[in-house]
């Protein structure tokens, strides 16, 4: 079985294009990845549904609007309310929550490894979630929005890593 996305990330994603290119750019996105109907956030759908969309944004305008894509990722997905709970729980907590949940709740199939190499600095690799380099842009992306969520300064580098997965270095 591949990996499978949550519904309400897929959502995420084209809210943020919408928001950006209006209803034209929505229904083109739409059209170019094949994707129809309507999309439940509770269901699962295939990666490579999601990553049709994050190589869209990165095909039409560029990969500085894929990591901005994935800046907004954790208040799109969690909602304002989660966003302000991040900011109360810190980067370390988030962190953790993260490693449990990803797996479980957003992305089946797929997996987080985090290691420590100092109080504040980890390598996180992302498992089973590249599909184009694009998404590694988007996580990259999304870390830096885990970041500013929890007002923590700090930076995120990208690893080698194998052709599946994405890894990265956080420090703050």
């Amino acid at each position: 079985m591949g990996v499978k996305i949550r519904g309400a990330v897929v959502k995420g994603y084209l809210a943020f294009i919408k928001r950006k290119w209006g209803i034209q750019g929505l229904e083109d996105a739409k059209s170019e990845v094949g994707l129809t109907g309507e999309i439940s956030e509770g269901n699962w759908y295939p990666i490579e549904t999601a990553c049709a969309l994050v190589d869209w944004v990165g095909k039409h305008h560029g990969e500085r609007y894929i990591v901005e894509m994935g800046r907004e990722m954790p208040k799109n997905i969690g909602g304002e309310l989660k966003f302000v709970f991040a900011a109360l729980i810190g980067f370390d907590r988030l962190l953790k929550r993260l490693q449990r949940d990803i797996p479980s709740m957003m992305f089946k199939g797929a997996e987080v490894v985090v290691t420590r190499n100092g109080k504040k600095n980890v390598d996180i690799e992302l498992k089973h979630v590249r599909v184009s380099d694009n998404s590694c842009l988007l996580w990259k992306g999304a870390l830096e929005g885990m970041l500013a969520a929890t007002r923590t300064k700090g930076s995120v580098k990208q690893l080698p890593t194998d052709e599946d997965s994405c890894k990265f270095n956080v420090t703050w």
